[in-house]
């Protein structure tokens, strides 16, 4: 009679994993956030204290601006099509197209590209996404 509740138990237990899989698996959003990337290639004597001055800078310079909710500093996996292969990369979210433009006309982002970034950067490449 204990193998049967237990098998009963387990059998539930498997039928509501399942379900929750099922239903989880079908469920996304489409935020009209605009997601902004970046992929920088340094200059060849640019020093490991300048590197990180300047990535250190990106998430200084979003906590400084309205509208960024989030920023992804940390590569995990990366492909490429062709040369150069950026040496860094990172990305930022806004809450609309409307922050995005204001992070481009920013103080922050004019002070932290011209001192910080520019002087080390060899080359870069940027992309925005959104669903808008």
């Amino acid at each position: 009679l204990m193998n049967w509740k237990f098998a009963l138990a387990a059998c539930g237990a498997l039928l509501l994993f399942g379900a929750a899989i099922a239903t989880g698996a079908a469920r996304f959003n489409k935020p009209k956030s605009v997601i902004h990337l970046v992929q920088v290639k340094w200059k060849a004597g640019a020093t490991d204290a300048q590197k990180k001055a300047a990535i250190d800078g990106v998430e200084k310079m979003a906590a400084q601006l309205p509208g960024v909710k989030n920023i992804w500093m940390k590569q995990t996996r990366a492909q490429f099509w062709g040369d150069p292969r950026p040496d860094a990369a990172w990305v930022i979210e806004f809450d609309n197209r409307e922050a995005e433009q204001a992070y481009e006309k920013s103080d922050a982002r004019k002070q932290w590209f011209e001192k910080v970034y520019d002087p080390i950067r060899e080359e870069s490449r940027s992309s925005q996404w959104t669903n808008e």
